[in-house]
């Protein structure tokens, strides 16, 4: 992408579980346990022979990605000049 103008371009997709702040408690519970299945070898062999690169954060960890995402694309959207239509 450098070549075509775009310096330090990098985008990734991913996916994530997400709920209510007053559910913390369920929350850990269900990082925990989809955790465990990914992690298991067929899951594991599974997902990684698709290409997906398997990122199992804690909660805080995502709800701090997720953070620096908004900052990033904020950003790009502004420098872009982008306007909702």
């Amino acid at each position: 992408m450098a070549e075509s103008g775009f310096k330090d371009y990098a985008i990734a997709t991913w996916f994530g579980l997400s709920g209510r702040r007053k559910c913390r408690r369920n929350w850990s519970r269900i990082q925990r346990d989809t955790a465990k299945v990914f992690n298991q070898a067929a899951t594991k062999e599974k997902l990684t022979g698709l290409g997906v690169e398997l990122i199992l954060n804690s909660p805080e960890e995502f709800r701090d990605y997720l953070k620096g995402e908004i900052v990033r694309y904020t950003r790009v959207i502004k420098d872009a000049g982008i306007k909702a239509q």
